[in-house]
């Protein structure tokens, strides 16, 4: 009895030795050298695209169903004709189906063998339909472990059966996500924008766009300006300029917004923590036709909660679909920003053309520097001093200032300090009246800037200190 199931496992081992030659033996000549005669090409299947009108593909338990919608230059999920969806993903598996080769054609299989080969049961059924009502279906079986090919073949042709390679039918691993449309924003540059509003809940940050400067502030060296409050407030705050960083963090966000995934079909589910309140609104000029007539229009992203891996849930006024924000990091920096967060970090940023002279002042005494423009060339001139590189340092060191805090993120300290002013200078302005900017103590480490309308900046003491030194040289030489 031994002796006969030692037969019978000798029998099992050579059979799958003679698979393995079968598979392998036209790869190798009689020599057991690789031979150089190329493998029958086989083409697969055939997929009359002008005539498609229907998909079906069936995936284990699941199965998606599309046809062509009216227009015939769309498709349709059979579930939810409002999903929009992507004709390149069809095409890319009609093209896949009308370029796969098999170099191995087995004719002649039986029904039982179907079963080997894993086609009574396929892992993937795919059914295309023709406007003649005519159908071709295809069945994917199991992968041959020693070759790592897939058999295959047409469901009303079931005696020749192919092996497909893996990189085929991985074409097929497809979900509802990977046939839908991702929005595109429409097309932006910094030129068109009007205005960006973030709001959240209650509150709110308005980003303007000022192309040429605004003209209502000493300078027109900001392009944008932000306004923070709340909704139910009486009064509108003043628009303060942004951080230039900030603003071109801004610009690069809003110009070059994308959407990286669809991750849900319905907004509504509360799992993606949607809020009208909490929202992107983006004003643009478009270009109607050829006209050049630029028309308004806005852009509304709503933000939701944030993903397992960090992104963001957003959706649009276009429709009901779900998407990861893409640059979500970049983002929620930007939107989770304090307003302090959001000011200039240097005191001032001038434009010298638009200046007339500028009078330093501390404890010391004062000290007025004339600003000359002759063809866009800057110079400047004092009666208190002859040496022009000391006057032109002055006004560098002014505007090199840069403030290390603001006054939201600290209290006046417990133990008092003398509210001294440190130094002042003020900005005669052509064709507007002059400006002026105070800089005093503030606490034991910061002085505070007083300055167009603004009392949040707060400079270190020692930078103060050193400005301050610079200006009372002057008097003291």
């Amino acid at each position: 009895m031994k002796k006969f199931k030692n037969i019978i496992i000798m029998l099992a081992v050579l059979g799958v030795l003679l698979a393995v030659y079968l598979i392998a033996a036209p790869m190798w000549s009689d020599e057991g050298e690789e031979t150089t005669e190329p493998l029958p090409s086989h083409t697969v299947a055939e997929i009359d695209h002008m005539q498609l009108v229907g998909f079906e593909l069936m995936k284990g338990e699941e199965t998606l169903s599309f046809a062509l919608n009216s227009s015939a230059t769309e498709w349709d999920w059979s579930e939810d004709a409002e999903v929009p969806l992507d004709n390149m993903v069809f095409a890319e598996i009609v093209t896949a189906f009308n370029e796969a080769v098999s170099n191995y054609k087995l004719e002649g299989v039986t029904e039982a063998q179907l079963s080997d080969y894993g086609l009574t049961e396929p892992a993937y059924r795919v059914k295309f339909t023709y406007s003649n009502s005519s159908v071709k279906e295809y069945l994917i079986g199991m992968m041959n472990s020693f070759n790592s090919l897939y058999y295959f073949c047409e469901a009303s042709a079931t005696d020749t059966v192919y092996m497909v390679p893996s990189n085929f039918v991985s074409s097929l691993d497809l979900g509802i996500y990977d046939f839908v449309l991702i929005e595109t924003p429409p097309t932006l540059t910094e030129g068109k924008l009007v205005d960006v509003n973030y709001v959240n809940g209650e509150n709110y940050h308005t980003f303007r766009y000022y192309a040429s400067g605004n003209s209502a502030d000493y300078t027109d060296k900001y392009d944008w300006y932000v306004e923070h409050g709340s909704l139910g407030a009486s009064s509108i705050p003043p628009a303060r300029p942004l951080d230039t960083g900030v603003a071109d963090t801004l610009v690069s966000l809003v110009t070059g917004m994308y959407f990286e995934e669809c991750v849900g079909l319905d907004y509504a589910d509360e799992k993606y923590g949607f809020s009208p309140a909490n929202r992107i609104v983006i004003r643009y000029n478009a270009d109607e036709g050829e006209t050049g007539v630029l028309t308004e229009k806005t852009y509304t992203v709503y933000i939701g909660a944030q993903t397992e891996d960090g992104s963001v849930y957003a959706y649009t006024d276009n429709s009901k679909l779900v998407y990861k924000l893409g640059s979500s990091d970049e983002w929620i920096a930007l939107l989770s920003s304090e307003y302090a967060e959001l000011m200039p970090k240097e005191v001032w940023l001038p434009n010298y053309e638009l200046i007339d002279y500028m009078t330093f002042a501390t404890s010391a005494g004062s000290l007025t520097v004339n600003v000359k423009n002759t063809d866009g060339k800057i110079s400047y001139s004092s009666d208190k001093s002859n040496d022009t590189d000391a006057i032109g340092a002055l006004v560098s060191a002014l505007e090199a200032l840069k403030a290390t805090s603001n006054i939201a993120y600290f209290e006046d300290d417990a133990a008092a300090v003398e509210k001294n002013e440190l130094f002042s200078v003020i900005i005669g302005l052509k064709d507007k009246n002059a400006i002026e900017m105070k800089v005093t103590r503030f606490s034991m480490n910061y002085c505070l800037v007083s300055f167009n309308g603004r009392e949040d900046q707060l400079l270190s003491l020692e930078d103060t200190q050193k400005f301050a030194d610079t200006v009372s040289a002057f008097f003291a030489g």
